[in-house]
């Protein structure tokens, strides 16, 4: 119960950190997204695609043990 109870606090106190990180990076890349050459920004949109898929497989596996048969993995 103790990793259920220290994972809800963590979330709730680096949640709000991470998003505001996020949607602060997301908006800088949309003002600088007009003077950047397509090629360059093929290559990052594939990068982020690349990172985003590894961070949810292996959120998907660490949360295996705790939900079981709920993500049929």
């Amino acid at each position: 119960m103790l990793s259920n109870t220290l994972t809800r606090d963590m979330g709730l106190k680096v949640g709000p950190v991470m998003l505001g990180t996020f949607a602060k990076h997301y908006f800088d890349r949309l003002k600088s997204r007009d003077q950047a050459d397509p090629d360059q920004l093929l290559k990052q949109d594939e990068i982020l695609y690349d990172t985003a898929f590894h961070i949810i497989k292996v959120g998907l596996h660490l949360l295996k043990p705790l939900l079981g048969d709920l993500l049929c993995l």
